[in-house]
């Protein structure tokens, strides 16, 4: 049993960390748990999916009992601290509630424009400024920008990390709106959080990137994914992801570009935005792309 007599409180031993997980996939007791990276215990070589569900404290106004009761409402990302109710073991985390942050990198206060939101708007299903989030000072480094992308989803390889790098200035095009740039690479990551895998892998995935890889046999790669980014093009992207990686939606999986130009045959720009909205996802405008938020993840993976 969860609890037993060996749970007297003689020793105490608080943590503060970050959620990771609430949705994909749900909790499989359904009783609204988490999961948590643990600063100074889950480093970057633990995966995801090998970390605690912790369970959390409900207000007395909750009924506490199986069936009555509102769930939690932790977000990805959330900054939490808690106890383990086992002590000195540390095996049964336990949330006691969530700690008010601003994610990502602090230089984004100085960064031309307002970071004050814990959250960028979503599911607004019309376009977003395309210079609201386009800064002109560019000064993060490629240790910074992998760094900003591990401290979401995980260790990177330096091979994965130079892919990501190259698919972004590659499906980007030559944005300079910082938040298209980060939603872009925010959709790989979300792929290869969802589907285990590579980089390398989710960009071999048919029917998904081979325009662009030259994987699919009808051309070859787009010279901006094989020769990848360089000079202020290379600041630009490593700078909107340290000041953007961590305000994306992790649950978005798909994009496409917003000009109708880019739709060719039967299919068309209306035609796509409604396969994909029909299955519970938003659309999000962004720069020059559309983005759809939520629904599932279920992208071909060959």
């Amino acid at each position: 049993m969860l609890f037993e007599n060996s749970f007297y409180g003689d020793s105490f031993r608080w943590w503060y960390g970050n959620v990771v997980n609430t949705v994909n996939p749900p909790d499989p007791l359904l009783l609204g748990r988490a999961q948590v990276r643990i600063k100074g215990v889950h480093g970057p070589e633990t995966e995801d999916k090998y970390l605690p569900w912790a369970s959390c404290i409900l207000p007395t106004t909750e009924g506490g009992i199986s069936g009555i009761g509102r769930n939690p409402w932790l977000q990805d990302q959330a900054a939490v601290i808690g106890f383990f109710l086992d002590g000195k073991n540390s095996q049964i985390p336990v949330i006691l509630g969530p700690v008010y942050q601003i994610e990502g990198n602090i230089r984004g206060l100085n960064s031309g424009y307002d970071t004050g939101q814990s959250r960028l708007p979503q599911n607004t299903g019309g376009p977003i400024n395309p210079n609201l989030f386009t800064n002109t000072s560019f000064t993060a480094t490629s240790p910074e920008a992998k760094e900003a992308v591990e401290a979401k989803y995980g260790y990177l390889s330096e091979e994965e990390f130079d892919n990501l790098i190259k698919i972004v200035h590659a499906e980007a095009g030559s944005s300079s709106n910082q938040l298209e740039i980060a939603y872009v690479a925010a959709t790989v990551m979300n792929r290869r959080r969802d589907a285990g895998t590579s980089v390398m892998q989710i960009l071999s995935v048919p029917y998904q990137f081979e325009p662009v890889t030259g994987q699919s046999g009808n051309g070859p790669p787009n010279s901006n994914f094989t020769n990848g980014p360089t000079g202020s093009r290379e600041q630009t992207i490593y700078q909107s992801l340290v000041d953007n990686i961590y305000q994306t939606p992790s649950d978005m999986w798909f994009f496409a570009s917003n000009n109708p130009a880019a739709y060719s045959g039967s299919v068309t720009k209306q035609d796509f935005i409604n396969s994909m909205t029909s299955e519970n996802r938003s659309l999000n405008i962004v720069g020059e792309t559309m983005f759809f938020i939520g629904g599932t993840s279920n992208f071909r993976r060959g």
